[in-house]
């Protein structure tokens, strides 16, 4: 992870970021009638549980995952 993230300009990594961060699709979860699995890494540093998609519906299955 670290090597790919290494690989990546200053620049497009601060927009890409930008990016995930401005992404809200809470209502649209709320509204989801289809099966959802929520997966989080287990060292997020960036999202924490409360920006997660899994605190707007607790009644989804979870899956962690040994990533960032």
């Amino acid at each position: 992870m670290r090597d790919a993230v290494r690989a990546v300009r200053p620049d497009v990594l601060a927009r890409r970021v930008q990016a995930m961060l401005a992404v809200d699709v809470r209502e649209e979860l709320r509204r989801a009638r289809v099966p959802v699995l929520v997966m989080e890494g287990t060292d997020d540093r960036l999202i924490g549980p409360r920006r997660s998609v899994g605190w707007e519906r607790p009644d989804l299955p979870r899956r962690r995952l040994d990533a960032p």
